[in-house]
């Protein structure tokens, strides 16, 4: 974990951005005043802590793509100048033609961008805990940064032999964080019968250092709300934000016998 001098800001570290500007602002100590401004906003993901963020799959799953060759760039440019990015995926929502769209869209070469990322599928829960409580670990150095996708995603949380496997990845990210600086996030799934709780309960509840639950609802045809809860965090309260995201219209096509709505040459004579 980070130092009690380090969390204080005595001895600042970089901050790793989310691409959200929502979510980035919220993990932000300045939190509301540098609301929705990436330009100004001091948050992102803190070194050495345990980042989990708790809700849908595909909407997650985009922010660790992004964060996975945002990382790579200059730290002048808003990255870390990262040159490994270790990609566990539990939950087969990572699509690599995704992150080419995304270097190329931050003016990146995607061959080099991709050739950073150390990708580790996992298609079962045996293989997941593997993979975090062995191979990850072996992977991680000083300036590493962890990704984790659908981490408690295929574990049973009805069988109490799973949770074994799961202090097992704990284990396994511990030792990661013994190399730092070191940032990691995971993503997973929220625990049935609860809003922000992930799945595995207490242990993932009490072994991440932040825990964002995340929440997307349809408030008319063309509008969609997802919202952050800040339910665990070394500097800050639990808080909320919303992010709005409206969808144009589809354009209307034009049927047979709609030909005449074009303008012809006559028009301008």
């Amino acid at each position: 974990m980070i130092e009690s001098s380090n969390l204080l800001g005595t001895r600042p570290e970089p901050r790793l951005k989310t691409g959200t500007p929502a979510l980035d602002a919220l993990l932000s100590p300045g939190f509301p005043a540098d609301k929705g401004d990436p330009a100004t906003t001091t948050g992102g993901i803190l070194p050495g802590v345990v980042h989990v963020l708790a809700g849908p799959t595909w909407l997650l799953a985009r922010v660790l793509m992004h964060i996975a060759i945002s990382c790579q760039l200059p730290a002048d440019k808003g990255g870390l100048g990262c040159e490994r990015v270790i990609y566990g995926l539990f939950d087969n929502a990572t699509d690599p033609h995704d992150m080419a769209s995304e270097s190329r869209a931050l003016g990146m070469d995607p061959a080099m961008a991709l050739d950073r990322v150390v990708l580790a599928r996992g298609f079962n829960w045996d293989q997941t805990v593997e993979i975090v409580a062995k191979k990850v670990p072996e992977q991680a150095a000083p300036g590493t940064v962890v990704l984790l996708s659908g981490l408690t995603s295929q574990m049973d949380a009805a069988d109490p032999r799973s949770f074994e496997g799961l202090q097992e990845m704990i284990g396994g990210i511990k030792r990661c964080l013994e190399r730092p600086p070191t940032w990691v996030v995971a993503t997973s799934p929220v625990a049935q019968g609860s809003v922000f709780k992930p799945v595995g309960g207490n242990n993932l509840l009490h072994f991440a250092g932040c825990i964002v639950a995340v929440t997307r609802r349809q408030q008319s045809a063309t509008t969609t709300i997802v919202e952050y809860r800040l339910v665990k965090h070394p500097l800050a309260p639990e808080r909320v934000t919303k992010e709005f995201f409206v969808k144009k219209p589809a354009r209307k096509r034009k049927r047979k016998g709609e030909l005449s709505a074009f303008r012809t040459l006559e028009d301008f004579l």
